[in-house]
């Protein structure tokens, strides 16, 4: 009796959604579309409520185009002809926007991945021209890590103005919000001298550090900040070396392996012994050796056994695409500073896309993405454990 009358419901529900006349109909519809029976079904119906709302959408007001932006975000819907549409109309201005709501369709173009030019423009000046002596200094930093997921630079307008807005005087009695706004200028490459300076002072990290609730992330940020000071900024003056590795030693955690780091994991201990020549999530310079990646160390002599080569290390750096980009089409965020830092330190980075991985493959074919990039082998002591300057993707060496 009662599976009859949710079938009866769904038919009901499926035969009125023509009726669907506003943007409060259309997110109930993809609230409940859960609900409308298998998957398949649930593909269809979803498939036709976004077909209603791109018919619908001409007729909504300003204000039901971002609540429907902001609906697909939180949903994770993604259909690109509606975004379409919903892009167009919000370039054309955000009309009665309040800054709390561009933040908001800043972040929910983030989690779309959808990082249209000209909605992002509109947003940004509509957010400067709102800016005033009372805007709330943790919503200013809101927009500012909302752009730096984005990647958007509007040099022109918006970041002058931030950076005017994010000083450090704003903050003192909030540490932690200033060290996220200082990791996001440095995520965005858009850090000086006197940001690192004021985050790298002992008076001002020790508390974060000792604050159980905020450990971890902040320890992270600082070591990302610690890298982009040593790196980017060689003039200025060096972080503490035993500080360095203090914190390192207390925030180290092995990443667990996703299917596709174990794959390579399993196609390399083929050629190499684990433990002696093939080390698991070696902890690289600045704890960098975390996240969505493995290394890993061997004696290419061990796979190039019958040419005459001299022995050194290779680093090999793995990430999965899909994790790496957050469903972006380029590294964002914490993965966009990464990469940048492990280019400085030498390395370079393979990204393989995830469609290349096949699960179902006999384990040689598991990293035939991998490409091969020869270079001559660095001269480097035998008893050195530094990565090679000259990254070599072994995969069509080793799998032929």
């Amino acid at each position: 009796m009662e599976q009859r009358v949710v079938e009866h419901l769904r038919t009901v529900i499926r035969e009125r959604l023509s009726e669907a006349r506003t943007v409060k109909d259309i997110v109930w519809l993809l609230e409940t579309a859960e609900h409308m029976g298998g998957t398949e079904e649930r593909r269809k119906f979803v498939l036709e409520v976004q077909d209603r709302a791109l018919q619908l959408v001409v007729s909504f007001p300003h204000s039901d185009v971002r609540l429907l932006v902001r609906t697909l975000a939180r949903l994770k819907l993604r259909p690109t002809p509606l975004l379409q549409a919903l892009a167009f109309y919000l370039s054309k201005g955000p009309k009665d926007a309040s800054p709390k709501e561009i933040v908001s369709l800043f972040h929910a173009f983030h989690a779309l991945s959808f990082p249209e030019p000209s909605v992002l423009l509109q947003l940004s000046t509509a957010f400067v021209e709102q800016l005033s002596d009372n805007t709330k200094a943790s919503l200013v930093a809101a927009c500012f890590t909302g752009v730096g997921q984005l990647s958007w630079r509007h040099c022109d307008q918006l970041f002058p103005m931030l950076l005017e807005e994010l000083s450090e005087d704003h903050f003192t009695s909030m540490p932690s919000v200033w060290l996220d706004i200082v990791w996001s200028l440095a995520a965005l490459g858009k850090v000086k001298q006197t940001h690192l300076d004021s985050v790298l002072q002992p008076h001002f990290y020790t508390p974060l550090l000792e604050d159980s609730s905020l450990a971890v992330p902040s320890r992270q940020k600082l070591l990302n900040i610690i890298t982009v000071n040593d790196l980017e900024f060689p003039d200025g003056p060096c972080f503490p070396k035993e500080m360095v590795e203090s914190i390192v030693q207390q925030n180290y955690k092995v990443p667990e392996a996703g299917a596709l780091q174990r794959s390579v994991r399993e196609a390399l201990t083929q050629l190499a012994p684990l433990g002696r020549y093939f080390l698991q999530n070696p902890s690289l310079p600045y704890g960098l050796a975390a996240g969505n990646f493995c290394c890993i160390y061997f004696g290419l002599i061990l796979v190039l056994k019958f040419q005459r080569i001299r022995t050194h290390l290779i680093v090999l750096v793995v990430l999965d695409y899909k994790d790496l980009t957050l469903h972006s089409q380029v590294p964002t965020g914490v993965n966009a500073l990464r990469m940048r830092l492990l280019k400085h330190l030498g390395y370079k980075v393979l990204q393989p896309f995830r469609e290349a991985y096949r699960h179902t493959a006999i384990w040689s074919g598991h990293a035939g993405y991998l490409e091969c990039l020869p270079a001559p082998p660095p001269e480097y002591p035998r008893h050195r454990r530094l990565p090679s300057r000259h990254f070599v993707y072994a995969a069509h060496m080793v799998f032929g």
